[in-house]
């Protein structure tokens, strides 16, 4: 098993919101007079304004980000624009030398900032709201997010690139990767607990996983990573960094007893 993808160990950019007005304007040619940075786990994302207009999103990746993963990102979003049109996935725009919509190195741009390099990236400006409260969503919505995960599983299913074959700890594959995470429980009972399903895992499920069918998926759509509506209704799919080739669920869910 291959250790957890260094990237999410490294620490994340640190530009200021000149620096981000600065780059989009001169790699994206988007006009903007403000930024706010919006957060994120590893990277830095902000939120570009001129005057009361949102212009454009621009992500700034982890300075240990390979840049095969952000080809990755960009390439599955075209596909995905090809086989589901009506999924609301965030396109990411071309840079202002680019002259082939084909190419993933269209979408990147390298800056440098804080003695490191970056690859950063624009989008427009999806409708939406972020960070809702999962509880107050309702039946009709969640019904309607679990058919737009779906669909989206769907119209990855043909999709295919060597950067998915990779290890995220909450990835299913990479269950065995959580073992030694396993002593810093501090509660015996649950302690023992984890123990008991690591040992269901490597007994029931490892020796057939490379029987079960398996696909490039999403494998991280919370509420963190959608632009929901004023209904709980997704508007807007932000973030394929999560992506890993794995096992389907309804393969996976055939060998549990």
């Amino acid at each position: 098993m291959d250790e957890i993808d260094p990237v999410l160990k490294a620490d994340p950019p640190r530009f200021s919101e000149d620096e981000a007005v600065g780059v989009v304007a001169t790699h994206f040619g988007v006009r903007a007079d403000g930024a706010l940075d919006v957060g994120s786990e590893r990277d830095q994302t902000f939120l570009l304004t001129d005057g009361d207009v949102r212009t454009a999103v621009l992500k700034i990746s982890n300075a240990a980000e390979n840049p095969a993963m952000l080809d990755m990102e960009s390439l599955v979003v075209r596909h995905i624009a090809r086989v589901d049109p009506g999924l609301p996935v965030a396109r990411p725009l071309a840079h202002v030398d680019a002259t082939d919509p084909e190419d993933a190195l269209s979408y990147r741009v390298l800056v440098a900032a804080g003695g490191a390099d970056h690859w950063v990236r624009a989008y427009p400006v999806m409708p939406g709201r972020m960070r809702s409260d999962p509880g107050e969503l309702s039946d009709r919505a969640i019904v309607a997010w679990g058919e737009t995960t779906a669909r989206l599983a769907r119209a990855m299913r043909g999709f295919s690139h060597p950067s998915a074959h990779r290890s995220l700890p909450w990835d299913l594959k990479s269950v065995p990767l959580t073992r030694g995470m396993v002593p810093s429980i501090r509660h015996p009972r649950l302690r023992a607990a984890v123990e008991r399903t690591l040992d269901r895992y490597d007994a029931t499920i490892a020796p057939r996983w490379e029987s079960l069918r398996a696909q490039v998926v999403h494998g991280d759509l919370n509420i963190d990573n959608a632009l929901l509506d004023d209904d709980g209704l997704i508007t807007g799919i932000i973030d394929f960094g999560d992506m890993s080739h794995t096992a389907l669920i309804t393969d996976l869910a055939s060998v549990i007893d």
